[in-house]
């Protein structure tokens, strides 16, 4: 469990210097590399798997909420670094993001919406994870 927490927290900081570089990209009007992004933080939740040496469904519990986990520690913060409110809905239509693409469409212009989600789903991997 105790990894599985200090993975968690390594996440965050990856999440928060992907932060500053996209921030810094955004102020200097170049586009956001959202592949790379995707494909680094990939990289690094199977990193951080393969350390822990943990079964298949320990890496599915894991990756789940990575993805939830990113949602905090990335897009709250960029949006705080930015200048915006912590629950900013990009208005490009359409978004670039494939994830913001999908968001606004389960959720309208929502911002809280989707974050209530991640956050329970987050919360439910880690019970689940006390239990397995």
């Amino acid at each position: 469990m105790i990894t599985y927490l200090i993975n968690q927290l390594a996440l965050a900081v990856f999440n928060l210097c992907n932060v500053k570089i996209d921030a810094y990209r955004i102020t200097k009007h170049k586009r956001i590399a959202h592949g790379i992004n995707l494909t680094a933080y990939a990289l690094f939740c199977a990193l951080l798997c393969w350390l822990a040496r943990w079964d298949v469904w320990q890496v599915v519990i894991f990756c789940v909420s990575a993805f939830c986990n990113r949602q905090f520690t990335f897009d709250i913060p960029l949006n705080i670094k930015r200048g915006l409110k912590w629950d900013y809905v990009t208005k490009a239509d359409p978004p670039a993001s494939i994830l913001d693409r999908i968001e606004i469409r389960l959720f309208g212009r929502n911002g809280r919406a989707p974050f209530l989600m991640y956050g329970v789903v987050w919360v439910v991997c880690l019970i689940i994870k006390i239990f397995v």
